[in-house]
């Protein structure tokens, strides 16, 4: 058995804890300015018509939205048509 490999079997080994804290970034970390993280801006929010509207509503020729549709006017008491519709 070699030497390092000795100190490591009794747990110790060659790099001390303050080296391998700041090998590994684990010290102390610098405080970033206020300008620094609020420079992206903030985006607009959106304003919707129906009241806790939350998401854009979708696509017009998605496959979900004809499935459903076409679900509705088929079977007009479908409550998986309401649900999603």
């Amino acid at each position: 058995m070699s030497s390092s490999a000795a100190a490591l079997a009794r747990g110790k080994s060659g790099i001390s804890a303050a080296k391998f804290e700041a090998s590994k970034g684990l010290g102390a970390k610098p405080k970033r300015s206020a300008s620094a993280t609020g420079s992206r801006g903030k985006t607009e929010k959106k304003v919707y018509s129906l009241p806790g509207q939350k998401f854009d509503p979708p696509e017009e020729r998605e496959p979900l939205r004809i499935f459903y549709e076409s679900l509705s006017k088929q079977i007009p008491s479908s409550e998986m048509a309401e649900f999603c519709l």
